[in-house]
């Protein structure tokens, strides 16, 4: 026999049984710190095979586990002569007054409540280990029935058993009382001041939430504007995402490409595809050097239109940084220009009419000047700069006057 206050023996072997690894090892190793030898099942057979074959002092048993329960183990034990007297302590929640029916009817010493403080666990395996031995030679049996929640129930542990598994029931619900009285004053420290916070911070959210649909508002109507815009103007826009090579535009940009109803995608290879064969390594190149050198684009090529027509168009674009957590993009516009090259090559082809003329028909200086005055006066008449500025009045004085014949031609 050992007093109260004796320590425990230093080769007191417990028998772990949890079907969760990791709580296992976790109840292992806290054990283990305070000197314990471990022995550990994953559930109720394999744990009753490791009590025949070592020597166990006290058993930790999970309930609900596959094979054989918590409760069944406890009952098997107790129904072998050689581990009637066996320490068995139940890992439960404790949510239902019948576990602590089940636990006496089984043979269950202590109830410990899960999650459980680990302090607390191994005080009551100390306190269990050392009233174990105090009534080791003293241990009488009961044996009656009760009937309880509809079921009944037969009850074998004797006085102190059951003594020692109310005393945990009700050690457990005043740790739990505690623990809710605890955070009950907490809750009721924050709701004191909760209230005027709501309040304030109502108030500041709905200023916040008239400004910011003020500012909605404001931001839709430019919107609106800016599309009216884009769509009269028949210039599309585009949006190029570097990560994926996707590509968001306005309506405008598919209709350029021959397409009335927008596509439901539209990628850089489907541009490129667009894009006449002969120009498209200059495109390709053009996109590439934008996005490694972080630069404008400005390119013009020739496409094939969905309708197989040919077309100019002018793209241009703008590298954008992306913020933090967001791709890179070049942001442009698109443009039909074949009308202007369509006029730009029809003056091309004047003034080289003009320029052959001229030097069929006009000799030496004379020629030369007159050339230059006429290319000048084409310049200027289609709003562009005049290509000879360094003429002087001397230079064509010789010039006939609008309408008329230049000095020196046939009558």
């Amino acid at each position: 026999m050992v007093s109260s206050s004796s320590p425990v023996r230093k080769d007191t072997t417990i028998l772990i049984v949890e079907d969760s690894p990791t709580q296992l090892e976790h109840l292992r190793y806290l054990l283990e710190a305070e000197g314990y030898r471990v022995v550990a099942a994953a559930n109720g057979m394999e744990a009753y095979m490791a009590a025949r074959v070592n020597e166990i002092d006290l058993v930790i048993s999970d309930i609900v586990m596959p094979e054989m329960d918590g409760y069944t183990l406890c009952k098997t034990l107790r129904w072998d002569p050689e581990f009637r007297d066996l320490p068995v302590i139940l890992l439960t929640s404790l949510t239902d007054p019948q576990d602590v029916v089940r636990g006496l009817e089984c043979g269950a010493n202590n109830f410990i409540c899960k999650p459980y403080q680990e302090n607390a666990l191994l005080a009551r395996v100390k306190n269990l280990l050392t009233n174990h031995e105090l009534r080791r030679d003293s241990g009488s049996e009961l044996g009656i029935q009760i009937y309880f929640s509809g079921q009944l129930f037969r009850i074998t542990a004797d006085r102190l058993q059951i003594l020692d598994l109310l005393l945990s029931t009700y050690e457990t619900a005043v740790s739990n009382n505690s623990e809710l009285a605890r955070v009950r004053d907490e809750l009721r420290t924050l709701n004191e001041g909760l209230e005027a916070r709501i309040a304030e911070r109502t108030a500041t959210l709905t200023a916040e939430i008239a400004e910011r649909k003020q500012a909605e508002a404001s931001l839709r109507t430019s919107e609106n504007r800016l599309s009216v815009v884009v769509q009269n103007s028949q210039i599309g826009v585009w949006e190029l995402t570097l990560a994926d090579n996707s590509i968001y535009r306005t309506i405008e940009h598919d209709r350029i490409f021959g397409y009335e109803a927008p596509l439901p995608k539209w990628t850089m290879d489907m541009f490129l595809d667009h894009v006449l064969p002969e120009d498209r390594a200059y495109v390709t190149g053009a996109f590439l050097q934008a996005a490694e050198t972080k630069t404008e684009l400005n390119l013009e090529c020739r496409i094939r239109r969905a309708d197989g027509k040919v077309r100019w168009i002018a793209a241009k674009g703008a590298y954008q940084h992306g913020r933090e957590g967001h791709s890179q993009q070049i942001l442009g516009t698109v443009q039909d220009i074949t009308k202007r090259k369509e006029s730009d090559e029809v003056l091309r082809n004047q003034l080289e009419e003009l320029r052959r003329w001229y030097l069929a028909t006009l000799g030496g200086e004379t020629r030369i000047t007159n050339l230059k005055q006429e290319v000048n006066d084409l310049l200027v008449q289609a709003g562009q700069p005049p290509r000879y500025p360094s003429l002087t009045p001397e230079d064509t004085a010789g010039l006939s006057e609008p309408g008329g014949k230049p000095d020196g031609m046939p009558p």
